[in-house]
């Protein structure tokens, strides 16, 4: 079937089938610096709703003989024995929902069911997770309020994921493919998305989130657009909240977080979107099965409020907890060149004695302009101030010991007798998440270490 639409910028494209988007015969003009969030959903297709429901069910049954359990769990209110500090962390902020391979640990809704053999694997702190070969395979889950924007008027959607490839094979539109959403043709309702490293839009792995009126067309949407490693977790949270209204933002906004940062907000009234709900099941791997993720997704969870940086901050630190840390965009194969390396350990208590804590992160660069996801030292010779943007968390030091520490402010006073760390994208989650006044601060050739005090 061959349907037609049109990318953000205005600009006809035709897709024929999964992932073999025609280019645009003309560009009347294209976007400048940042373009705009809206984003097409086609509206004229059709969606087979996957193997027989006889099918799926041997399908289960071999899974579960081969020990991938997490995918046919009973749904159930998790269990002391079962929480990890994530899953606690999460839980402690009263979600409506949160899903663990097809079981929702908070006993709100239905079990789900995977589709065409998605397996197990686990997160970095141990939690299950689900792999998807990009290839027809995801889970899905009965309609629910719990997964909708309009139940209260504000859906937060928070999940880890590992994408496997940075070029789909099964894409759709301009070259992305959904990693989860609830919608259908005439039921469109919010999505999550990534981009193959090439795309029409000329947005290499571009991660986003975005919100649309039933009938689909634009959709009002954030995103995030770095480096991304191949294996490599990813904590993200996309935020839709159609009650908080403001000048700025009339009929509401969307957000979206990389690991506990927020990274964009953008207006619904840009694309006067109105959310709805319909009946469509929510659909983890995929949108509306017209393309399919390659990776894995894990502790999917979802909120009938918003929640603060400082919230989903919290959770991100509690699957990469001090005692084995490990956040790398560097080399490899990566969708960038960006590098830095952030590693911690814990020791253990010998003897009577604990060895504190530390922390220690590649520094990009000293007294320069501080880029995406990159660590600046700032010295007195630079001047008074950093001269940064809001973009950031920064940390001062005098005497060896962290002094003060700002997060989203920017062009923090560089002390004369010490210097300043100044942090942005994942180097801004691992400055604020492990430094805090009174703890030590070193820098060692190229490495900036933090030592618990």
């Amino acid at each position: 079937m061959t349907f037609a639409g049109r990318d953000p910028s205005g600009d006809p494209f035709t897709t024929r089938g999964v992932g073999q988007a025609v280019a645009p015969r003309e560009r009347r003009r294209r976007l400048q610096d940042r373009p705009r969030a809206g984003t097409d959903v086609p509206v004229d297709h059709t969606n087979p709703e996957g193997p027989s429901p006889l099918r799926r069910s041997f399908l289960l049954a071999s899974l579960a003989a081969l020990g991938l359990g997490l995918l046919v769990q009973p749904t159930g209110p998790a269990t002391a024995a079962t929480q990890s500090a994530y899953v606690a962390a999460v839980l402690a902020d009263g979600p409506s929902a949160l899903l663990q391979g097809t079981t929702d640990l908070t006993g709100h809704t239905a079990a789900g069911s995977g589709v065409n053999g998605p397996t197990g694997t686990t997160l970095p702190n141990g939690d299950p997770a689900v792999a998807f070969n990009g290839n027809g395979q995801y889970l899905q889950f009965p309609d629910n309020k719990a997964f909708e924007v309009d139940a209260t008027g504000v859906l937060t959607v928070e999940f880890w994921m590992r994408p496997d490839t940075l070029q789909f094979t099964h894409m759709e539109g301009s070259g992305y493919v959904y990693t989860m959403g609830k919608g259908d043709p005439n039921q469109h309702e919010w999505y999550t998305r990534m981009y193959s490293y090439t795309n029409q839009e000329n947005r290499p792995n571009r991660i986003s989130g975005y919100v649309f009126n039933p009938q689909g067309g634009l959709g009002a949407g954030s995103y995030f657009q770095d480096p991304v490693t191949v294996g490599q977790w990813i904590h993200v949270a996309l935020v839709i909240n159609a009650n908080a209204k403001s000048s700025t933002y009339p009929m509401g906004y969307t957000k979206i977080y990389k690991n506990g940062v927020l990274r964009d907000q953008d207006s619904l009234a840009d694309y006067n979107i109105t959310p709805k709900s319909g009946t469509s099941p929510l659909r983890i791997g995929t949108g509306y099965l017209q393309s399919f993720f390659q990776g894995a997704i894990g502790d999917v969870a979802f909120y009938g409020k918003e929640l603060t940086a400082t919230q989903l901050q919290a959770h991100y630190a509690a699957v990469t907890k001090p005692a084995t840390t490990t956040d790398t965009t560097s080399t490899g194969t990566t969708s960038g060149t960006t590098s830095g390396t952030t590693s911690g350990t814990t020791s253990g208590t010998t003897s009577g004695t604990t060895t504190a804590a530390t922390w220690s992160h590649a520094i990009n660069g000293t007294n320069v302009y501080r880029g995406t996801n990159q660590l600046i030292r700032y010295t007195p010779t630079y001047g008074t101030s950093t001269r940064t943007n809001q973009y950031g968390c920064e940390a001062s030091v005098v005497g060896g010991k962290i002094t003060a520490i700002q997060n989203g402010v920017g062009n923090m006073a560089i002390p004369s007798n010490g210097y300043v760390m100044s942090g942005h994208g994942d180097a801004r989650t691992w400055l604020c998440t492990y430094a805090k006044v009174g703890y030590l601060g070193s820098v060692s050739g190229s490495t900036f270490t933090i030592t618990q005090q």
